[in-house]
């Protein structure tokens, strides 16, 4: 609703636009959402059944299909954003505005998907006072701010906002995550996730 009040100022198409975007979103986003509603019953009851170990996996699962989904969402969503808007409208202004939403947010799907499925794992863990707290600083401490300095400059900084709002409150919810995990004593707070993808990586294109 913010972000639909700051784009008014740029006339109907955009918030037309925003809306054809939001929607497609929603949609995209099923796979991502889909790891984060599940992960909390799963990290709940093993939390209860002190298996710490399958908690660690879950974790360790959960944002790397969070930075997985997300990359393939960017690609295609970039690729095909274009037509895909041509779906739903023949305004030039709004095919290009949805064009370039998914060039620029679609970025920040993954990371998106990291602060989901971080307040998932909080809630789990019987934290929930802790995960209503990182989505109320992720809202009213990162990306509010940052959405009325863009809406300042332009429609392009409004979409610039959204992604690096979700890309700095999943920095700040990895490590509020790795905080967690040293007070519980897990060796999974050292891990190093970009080494891990980066293995991943490696055992994809068949180097050992």
């Amino acid at each position: 609703m913010f972000t639909t009040f700051l784009l008014a100022g740029y006339g109907s198409e955009a918030v037309a636009a925003f809306g054809v975007a939001s929607r497609i979103e929603a949609l995209a986003l099923i796979g991502i959402f889909a790891v984060s509603m599940s992960i909390t019953p799963f990290i709940a009851q093993n939390f209860g059944a002190s298996e710490h170990d399958r908690i660690d996996d879950a974790i360790i699962f959960a944002g790397k299909a969070s930075i997985y989904l997300g990359i393939v969402l960017l690609v295609l969503l970039a690729l095909l954003g274009n037509a895909i808007a041509r779906i739903f409208s023949d305004d030039p202004e709004v095919i290009r505005f949805v064009s370039l939403y998914f060039k620029i947010v679609a970025i920040s799907y993954g990371f998106q998907g990291i602060l989901n499925v971080t307040v998932a794992i909080l809630n789990g863990l019987q934290m929930p006072g802790t995960a209503l707290r990182l989505m109320a600083i992720r809202t009213f401490a990162i990306v509010f701010p940052l959405l009325l300095v863009g809406a300042q400059l332009g429609v392009w900084w409004i979409l610039g906002a959204l992604a690096l709002g979700n890309i700095i409150a999943a920095i700040y919810a990895g490590r509020l995550m790795r905080k967690i995990e040293r007070k519980f004593d897990r060796p999974i707070a050292n891990a190093n996730p970009v080494a891990d993808i980066l293995g991943d990586l490696r055992r994809l294109v068949g180097k050992r």
